[in-house]
């Protein structure tokens, strides 16, 4: 099936897009005030914004698309026209908008209820009707053809088919009626707020919730007056909007006294075209949203210009002044790991020197920490309750010392999270410090771990400063280039919990000794039944189908002449990959099947599968995983094998059903195939252009 492009003008589809609820008819008014010119022009203009609409705004005779045969009989004739142009599966939500376009503008007189009142009686009645008239039909057609009279039966299928299509309008039409007529501001204010709960956070992202909320406050006075009213409506705040921030400054002063949910992304205003968020706009913002600093339950900030990021932990000295709910705070800047910043020349002179956050006060409330980038001043800074500390892509010299980092782990024993990614603390200079630091520290609770883009000796340094049994998900990232087999070495035994493993472009040499290691590092690690794996290649895959019956030199046929592997993983349920060749994930797949041990699931994503579906050895893999493959969830949604694989006590796995393999289309040659992933990524600015 050929994608429909949004920029294609719409005489060249081959198909119609699927109308919006937000999108209207407006046929009438655009016919009657714009000429053919004017409308194909804006009709031109609207396609990348709304194209069901620019479709049924283009004239008649200068529409050339495929027809299609109506499912509905609209009384208007030119929207007949209109409709023809949509497949019949896609014609209901127009005829939706058309019989929505012919109700009254609000506010409603007592007249025009009435009228609307009676008219849906009059709906109920004429489908009640036709339903006699199409059972008496469908009857009297099965005898004509029985009594081979196909003259009349011909034409009764043809009355049959009209009156179907005349019931299928009423019931639209007795939709519409019955969803205008329906008494919702007659509920009491508080239905009313659940109501407008459960549409705002039912929402898609940030873009459609923003513009649900705002649509909602715009319906009518009471509407209004219940969605104003209810602070929890406006307390989740995604800055989208550009310079003066109108919107934004609307929601901290509607969320009244209740908590603030914060997140500002540099990346995506950058994407929408507003560029980058700094100087006088980014300070007018902050000075916004530090309205109510005190309120601030969740912070979210990404953004690339250092001078800004310095402002706001400038702003956020404050902290240390009045009592916070802060909880969650994440900060990404744009630093790389390996530059030498701020410098004399790099940014302004009140922000040559790092600032301790929030001015060394350690805030109580605060549980999750990200930095990412940020320069700090360590020395200052302290924290006592964190559960989740993560540290990424810090120049060196602006790292932690590993006197301050062990401080944090141990003023925080109830750490579940650790991510430390290129952020090595600095290590101790001297015997005497090293001596200070040699006794790890204890993390019982410690659930997560995660260690990235380290060299091998500050990977062993760093897992020298604590010792975490406990840790369930562990993820190595980017450890290559070098030779971290001393690191696995030193690990072996120390997390015999572990149930899901992430493995992302780790590289160990292929010699006897790390194989060695492997088998020891897998065996101490019964547990683990879940794995994602990237970037491997055949010979680092292959420490994975270890067999520790052939390994360990002992007979691979014991007294009863048979083969009796011992994979090393003899629990594994599932794998999830990507960025890996297809002929080594299908190598892997089978060689489970050989080892006794095949997998249950084999997941990937759908955007990886698009990129790999016109491999030439995509067949070989649909044969050898067939009834096991599927679509790992894009959210933050488990498994049934990762629940199953991180669930304490017994858990029963349902009996496997289906697999996806249906969705795992194998193209022609030359097909042009997007039924995978259909990419949908300009959505929200699509929305946010109509808006």
């Amino acid at each position: 099936m050929t994608r429909n492009r949004r920029n294609a003008p719409p005489v060249q589809r081959t198909s119609a897009p699927h109308a919006g609820p937000s999108q209207g008819p407006g046929f009438q008014r655009d016919l009657q005030l714009e000429s053919d010119e004017d409308l194909v022009r804006r009709s031109d203009k609207l396609r990348n914004i709304d194209p069901a609409r620019a479709i049924a705004m283009y004239p008649a005779q200068y529409y050339h698309a495929q027809r299609y045969p109506l499912r509905f009989i609209p009384r208007h004739p030119a929207y007949k026209d209109i409709l023809t142009r949509y497949p019949p599966d896609q014609q209901h939500e127009p005829m939706v908008l058309y019989f929505i376009s012919l109700l009254p503008e609000p506010p409603a007189t007592e007249e025009q209820i009435t009228q609307c009142r009676a008219a849906l009686e009059r709906s109920r009645v004429l489908i009640y009707r036709l339903n006699q008239k199409l059972f008496e039909l469908s009857h009297l057609h099965a005898a004509q053809n029985q009594a081979n009279d196909l003259a009349n039966a011909e034409k009764t299928l043809a009355e049959l088919q009209r009156m179907a299509a005349f019931r299928s309008t009423s019931e639209v039409e007795e939709l519409v009626l019955r969803w205008w007529n329906f008494p919702i501001n007659q509920l009491p204010p508080e239905v009313l707020a659940d109501i407008f709960r459960l549409a705002i956070y039912d929402t898609r992202g940030p873009v459609e919730l923003a513009l649900t909320r705002t649509r909602i406050a715009s319906v009518c006075h009471t509407w209004r007056e219940v969605a104003v009213s209810d602070m929890t409506l406006w307390n989740t705040i995604r800055v989208f909007e550009n310079y003066p921030w109108t919107m934004t400054a609307m929601q901290v002063e509607r969320s009244g006294t209740t908590f603030l949910d914060i997140r500002v992304d540099d990346d995506e205003q950058r994407g929408r075209g507003f560029g980058a968020m700094q100087g006088d706009k980014w300070v007018a913002l902050i000075n916004i949203l530090f309205r109510k600093l005190s309120q601030i339950r969740m912070l979210i900030v990404n953004v690339k210009d250092m001078t800004a990021m310095f402002y706001l932990i400038d702003k956020l000295r404050a902290a240390k002044d009045q009592p916070m709910m802060l909880e969650r705070l994440e900060l990404f800047g744009g630093g790389q790991p390996y530059m030498i910043m701020p410098g004399a020349d790099f940014e302004p002179k009140e922000y040559r020197q790092p600032m301790a956050l929030f001015d060394g006060y350690d805030v109580p409330s605060l549980t999750f920490l990200t930095l990412k980038g940020v320069q700090l001043d360590w020395t200052r800074t302290n924290f006592s309750n964190l559960t989740n500390f993560d540290i990424r892509r810090f120049p060196t010299e602006r790292c932690p010392t590993v006197f301050k980092f062990r401080e944090v782990l141990a003023n925080c024993p109830n750490l579940e999270g650790l991510v430390v990614d290129a952020a090595a603390p600095i290590p101790a200079q001297n015997q005497d410090e090293l001596d200070a630091t040699a006794v790890p520290i204890m993390l019982p609770r410690l659930d997560r771990l995660t260690i990235a883009d380290l060299v091998p000796s500050a990977a062993i340094q760093l897992w020298n400063q604590f010792r975490a049994p406990n840790v369930k998900q562990l993820t190595l990232l980017n450890l290559c280039t070098d030779d971290y087999s001393d690191f696995i070495e030193q690990t072996i035994g120390c997390m015999p919990n572990v149930r899901l493993l992430t493995w992302y472009s780790v590289e160990l040499p292929n010699t006897d000794r790390t194989r060695s290691l492997m088998i020891k590092w897998f065996k101490a690690m019964p547990k683990l039944r879940y794995m994602r794996v990237s970037g491997l290649d055949r010979v680092t895959m292959d420490f994975f189908l270890l067999d520790e019956a052939v390994a360990d030199g002992s007979l691979p046929f014991p007294m009863t002449g048979k083969y009796e592997p011992k994979p090393v993983l003899p629990n594994l349920l599932a794998i999830e990959w990507e960025n890996m060749d297809v002929e080594d994930v299908t190598y892997f797949v089978r060689r489970r099947k050989q080892l006794g041990v095949p997998l249950r699931r084999l997941y990937t994503y759908p955007r990886n599968w698009t990129e790999v579906a016109d491999d030439e050895d995509i067949p070989e893999l649909l044969e050898e995983a067939k009834g096991i493959m599927g679509f790992a969830p894009m959210d933050a949604s488990q498994t049934i094998e990762e629940a199953a694989a991180l669930a304490d006590g017994e858990f029963k796995l349902p009996e496997r059903g289906e697999s996806e393999d249906h969705m795992f289309h194998v193209p022609d040659r030359g097909e042009q195939d997007y039924d995978m992933d259909e990419d949908d990524e300009d959505e929200e600015d699509v929305e946010m252009e109509d808006a």
